[in-house]
């Protein structure tokens, strides 16, 4: 943690990211080139890095220095912990959504609408979610009412939900389990897009659905910390901003290696070549017909006055829904570097 002293007297920051998928290629490969490590060096920190899904709540504990939440995690966190948070970058837009079997009665193709597919889930579905506490439930909150009149909560929403680990998700659905999953690209969906039908199809996007309502496209990760470190530690953020900078540039432009790489192709949910090809062509290509109409990974990490603004957007229409608390400004700060 910041403030103790490692054995050459630089201070130690412990940062902490949600394990898995693109952000955990890129933060390895910054790690074994040695960038991350130079970078905190030159500024006179020692960085201890790790990955953990239960990311919020070490940061929440203060176990962790910098993490990767989102605006929205921030604010929740801030009416339910009394914790002020400062963003500084951005890393992922929200990238997950949902998908149905392909020509179920749920495919809009079948259905004659999103909309009509959207009714008939709440009217008779499934829906599956990896956790209540996933990031990918606020989008959700807000779009739902939002675009379709639905509410999805986990007391008295119109949605019937069951959760199951992310990556066991598409087996679920493609086995007829359940209708419909939270899901993404690299969260083991390939298996069931790599043969000459697809099996399961796109509803939405977050992404692109949150940019359809007004906000831009989102911020579903970005670097963040208490703002009390922020303010102490300015350097340790542009140290975890400029290596993360470095490592995107060198996800994309090495993309077509390193997801054919053994150590790889599991955390993005593929066990044959020809699965890392799909996720490949949906991430990084954006030429799947499944792809999103955004990179997953914004290969330009700025806090820009666009974000800032869009997202101020967001959450005083998810404190209008009760997501978060209309005070929320008082507990999340952007600083763009």
């Amino acid at each position: 943690m910041a403030g103790c002293l490692g054995d050459d007297d630089d201070e130690e920051i412990d940062l902490v990211f949600s394990s898995g998928g693109f952000k955990e290629i890129t933060l390895t490969e910054l790690q074994e080139r040695g960038i991350l490590e130079e970078e905190f060096d030159d500024r006179g920190y020692d960085v201890s890095v790790s990955s953990s899904s239960e990311n919020t709540s070490l940061y929440a504990s203060e176990e962790a220095d910098i993490v990767d939440v989102s605006p929205l995690e921030a604010a929740q966190l801030g009416t339910e912990r009394d914790i002020q948070t400062t963003v500084v970058s951005v890393l992922t837009p929200p990238y997950p959504g949902l998908m149905v079997r392909a020509d179920s009665e749920y495919d809009p193709d079948v259905s004659g609408s999103l909309e009509e597919s959207m009714q008939l889930l709440a009217d008779d579905g499934l829906f599956a979610i990896g956790s209540w506490a996933g990031g990918d439930v606020p989008k959700y909150r807000v779009i739902m009412p939002e675009m379709f009149d639905l509410s999805f909560e986990e007391d008295d929403g119109d949605f019937e939900v069951t959760t199951a680990d992310y990556f066991a998700l598409p087996e679920l659905l493609a086995d007829g389990e359940v209708d419909v999953i939270s899901t993404s690209g690299h969260y083991g969906v390939a298996p069931y897009m790599t043969g000459d039908e697809p099996e399961l199809t796109t509803l939405f996007w977050n992404m692109d659905m949150v940019q359809e309502m007004g906000y831009g496209t989102g911020i579903h990760n970005a670097w963040t910390a208490q703002t009390d470190f922020v303010d102490e530690n300015p350097e340790a953020m542009e140290a975890v901003t400029d290596a993360w900078q470095e490592g995107v540039n060198i996800l994309y432009d090495e993309a077509d290696d390193l997801f054919f790489q053994d150590e790889y192709m599991e955390l993005i949910g593929c066990q044959t070549e020809e699965e890392a090809e799909f996720v490949y062509d949906w991430a990084i290509e954006l030429n799947h017909p499944e792809s999103p109409d955004n990179f997953i990974v914004y290969d330009d990490v700025e806090l820009t006055d666009e974000f800032v603004s869009n997202e101020r957007e967001y959450l005083d229409r998810a404190a209008e829904i009760g997501t978060v608390t209309a005070d929320w400004d008082e507990y999340v700060q952007f600083e763009p570097l």
